[in-house]
């Protein structure tokens, strides 16, 4: 029984944070910052204009005068330079011409071919991004602002089965409001792999999907990359080549897990990391995710993938402890803020069930806020003998420092 549950916890994990419950996290008490509508600089400029002070008529015809006169200068001038110009246009050989607009910084850009793949060493491969997509600071992938698009890169010691079976389930896909689009055999650097669209509800928008899995028995890479649909027809094609742009490259080295992350955590007596996923850690007393002890605890720590602010810190820290995967049946037992590393945040126990057994759980859940983001804590253990463990979550929650 331990097994099966420690497994489903595992497998309920990755496909969290892989689907998106974990990367936006976002309850209705979450405000996604959008890009706001552009006010044209000439609007801007007659709003700030002060109302003019009267003139007389003497002063009024002087001033038209003036200007008169400067306009004539204005266009002398002009011809003399377009005179110049055409002087410089004729002495040229193959004259460069350019039709390009500015670019509106509310549409993205289209491809660049001649962008470099970039290497992501946790993974084992190189892609090459979408133009305009930069670097992500808080995870493996790329990040374009304007249109609040990412493409995220996770890579994981489980079945790629394991994955396929998830992304294929009509059931698990509706419960985080996904719907299956279309998906297609592919090869990545020779080795087959699974191209999958989907379309998700969150935020009050509809998200277009792109996801790209791959990998063997004991190795998953999956590659989600998430954008509002009403950029599609923009974004999509190029998102949909990034993808499959990605090369796997044996010879690029993992760093530590640990030392990716933003943060640290100092684990218990016992307690070892088990997983690295992009940014967030998985703590089990064996370093293992399927142990035999009915009692073995699991520690998760994560930062938010996206920009978010709650209104209500103890309001949003409860409404995501009812997202927590796998378990249902929550009561709380105790809750207060807490200051840990000087950010504020607050801090829950309660129990819960197993949402397939029914096995009675003890919950830990830490949530700090720091600006924009925010960062989760939770322990999960079987109640039975598992209440010990309550304090060694704790302890590793006040344990976090941000890097």
């Amino acid at each position: 029984m331990a097994f099966m549950l420690r497994n489903r916890l595992r497998t309920s994990f990755l496909t969290s944070v892989i689907l998106g419950s974990s990367l936006a996290m976002a309850t209705t008490t979450t405000a996604i910052a959008l890009p706001p509508a552009e006010v044209p600089e000439e609007a801007i400029r007659e709003a700030e204009t002060e109302p003019a002070s009267p003139k007389n008529a003497a002063e009024e015809t002087a001033q038209e005068e003036e200007a008169e006169e400067a306009t004539q200068e204005a266009k002398e001038k002009e011809t003399e330079q377009e005179a110049t110009q055409e002087a410089d246009t004729d002495s040229v050989t193959e004259p460069v011409t350019s039709t390009s607009e500015e670019p509106d910084p509310q549409e993205p850009a289209e491809k660049d071919s001649t962008i470099a793949p970039v290497a992501f060493p946790e993974a084992g491969i190189t892609l090459i991004p979408p133009a305009n997509f930069e670097p992500a600071d808080l995870y493996d992938g790329f990040q374009e602002g304007n249109s609040q698009s990412s493409i995220i890169v996770f890579s994981f010691p489980a079945p790629v089965e394991e994955m396929l079976q998830a992304f294929s389930d009509k059931d698990i896909l509706s419960q985080k409001g996904m719907t299956l689009i279309s998906q297609e055999t592919v090869s990545i650097s020779d080795k087959p792999g699974l191209l999958i669209q989907l379309e998700q509800e969150a935020h009050g928008l509809t998200f277009s999907k792109w996801v790209l899995i791959f990998g063997e028995d004991n190795k998953t890479t999956l590659i989600n990359a998430s954008f509002p649909k009403q950029f599609a027809e923009e974004l999509s094609a190029p998102i949909k080549a990034s993808l499959l742009s990605t090369q796997i490259d044996d010879s690029l080295v993992a760093p530590n897990p640990e030392a990716v992350s933003g943060f640290s955590i100092t684990p218990t007596d016992g307690m070892d990391l088990a997983l690295e996923i992009s940014g967030t850690l998985l703590y089990s007393e064996d370093g293992e995710l399927n142990g035999e002890d009915p009692t073995a605890p699991l520690f998760i720590v994560s930062p938010s993938f996206s920009d978010v602010l709650a209104l209500d810190p103890g309001q949003f820290s409860r409404d995501r402890l009812q997202q927590t995967e796998q378990v249902d049946a929550i009561e709380i037992l105790s809750q207060a803020p807490i200051t840990i590393n000087d950010l504020e945040g607050y801090e829950i126990t309660a129990t819960a069930q197993d949402l397939n057994t029914g096995t009675p759980l003890l919950v830990y859940q830490t949530i700090l806020f720091a600006e924009d983001r925010y960062y989760i804590m939770q322990g999960l253990v079987v109640e039975a003998g598992g209440g010990p463990y309550l304090a060694d979550f704790k302890a590793m929650a006040e344990s976090f420092q941000r890097k």
